[in-house]
């Protein structure tokens, strides 16, 4: 990293307006003049070592909580594997759960529109009733209960606290995840309740397959979602995405795109880069540009504050405003500067320039960018982002900004 020098030219332009003073008489040693600079050189100093250390210290913090999140992911997949021929874990699309034996596996895939129970049963076993249970169970679960059913982000939660000093903390929601995508409903009646469970079991399909204990199978149920439960998921989102897409002078319309792209309106989305929640918050890049915004300082934000849906929105979209306003400022017409700003909530601002330039200076990418067109800045981007994925996800969030408005 190179030192700054932004107020180099301050010190000279001061130096030169003293040079146009009426000369005082020599004294001995420094002249005031000389003290002012010196003075000012001391406190820039100051300011780059401030900012070294500061950014030396947050790539530490970061290699720190990677290592814990590498280390607990193999810890808890070989208690899988002690049951399981594969360990299927959460995605940013897929909420996957384990009951604290292993014997069962429950998987709501949002993208895909269904709930899959996977259980291991012995010759005998009343499947139906435990699937109903098991079901019933899923559909009233919340994210805070989830949270604390499950041992990897447990694990990852206690060694944040303990070994990171500073990390915040929070408490996932207590509303549950599926209910108003079964039911259509914020507050459904237990007859209302057991109606859409009763449609969805009708509908069900079922596989079996053996498994290597004796007199033992793996009974999957796959239970389908309704067919605009997705919807249902948006709207429930859409008061908290209105009330901070307004703050930060966003479209509603872009910050729902964005999460049905991460996430598909799966609050428990989680990716082994890491990133949690609705919009993917990566703690180490957008979570700490993010959180300097809003606390004042880059801070860790630990599974727990990413899971509260009000936290994890607040924090996206001062992202997406950060890249908008700031990042990418100055691009001059807004739709090339929306088209870069989305490709950048993927890939990073960097990535975008290099699109452009063939460096990450952001500033140079402008001067280029402003010759352009909105639709050459589109087609340009298709063509030259660094991958597939962030051409993809230009695609699909700059589609998916149309259906919500």
């Amino acid at each position: 990293m190179k030192k700054s020098t932004h107020i180099t030219p301050v010190l000279l332009l001061f130096a030169f307006i003293l040079s146009l003073l009426p000369k005082q008489p020599a004294a001995a040693g420094p002249s005031a003049v000389d003290e002012t600079i010196n003075r000012y050189r001391q406190y820039e100093q100051g300011i780059y070592d401030r900012y070294t250390a500061e950014a030396s210290s947050i790539e530490q913090t970061y290699r720190r909580y990677r290592r814990i999140i590498k280390e607990e992911y193999k810890a808890y997949e070989r208690e899988i594997l002690k049951r399981w021929p594969s360990a299927e874990t959460s995605t940013a699309k897929k909420w996957v759960e384990y009951s604290q034996d292993y014997r069962l596996r429950r998987i709501v895939d949002f993208k895909n529109g269904y709930i899959r129970l996977d259980l291991q049963v012995k010759k005998g076993e009343d499947i139906d009733t435990l699937a109903d249970q098991e079901l019933r169970d899923m559909v009233l679960e919340s994210p805070q209960t989830a949270f604390k059913r499950n041992r990897l982000l447990q694990n990852i939660e206690r060694r944040i606290t303990n070994d990171i000093p500073g990390a915040i903390t929070g408490n996932p929601d207590k509303s549950p995840v599926l209910l108003q995508m079964v039911t259509g409903r914020q507050k459904p009646t237990n007859s209302e309740i057991d109606a859409a469970l009763a449609i969805m079991k009708q509908r069900a399909t079922v596989s079996r397959n053996r498994v290597k204990a004796p007199g033992t199978e793996i009974v999957s149920m796959r239970f389908p979602l309704p067919s605009d439960s997705l919807k249902r998921k948006a709207m429930e989102y859409r008061p908290v995405v209105k009330n901070y897409a307004n703050q930060r002078g966003l479209s509603e319309a872009l910050v729902l795109a964005v999460i049905h792209t991460e996430s598909a309106f799966n609050p428990l989305a989680r990716s082994r880069v890491p990133a949690y929640g609705l919009m993917q918050i990566v703690p180490g890049s957008a979570g700490m540009d993010a959180s300097k915004l809003l606390f004042g300082r880059p801070v860790l934000l630990s599974p727990s504050y990413l899971y509260g849906k009000t936290n994890n929105i607040n924090v996206g979209t001062a992202y997406l405003y950060l890249l908008y306003y700031r990042y990418l400022g100055k691009i001059k017409n807004p739709t090339s500067r929306l088209y870069c700003a989305i490709a950048a909530y993927n890939t990073g601002p960097g990535n975008v320039a290099r699109a452009f330039t063939g460096s990450t200076n952001i500033n140079q990418a402008a001067k280029t960018i402003n010759l352009m067109s909105p639709d050459e800045v589109y087609q340009h981007l298709l063509a030259r982002l660094p991958t597939r994925e962030t051409r993809d996800y230009l695609k699909k969030v700059t589609g998916r900004i149309a259906i919500y408005q």
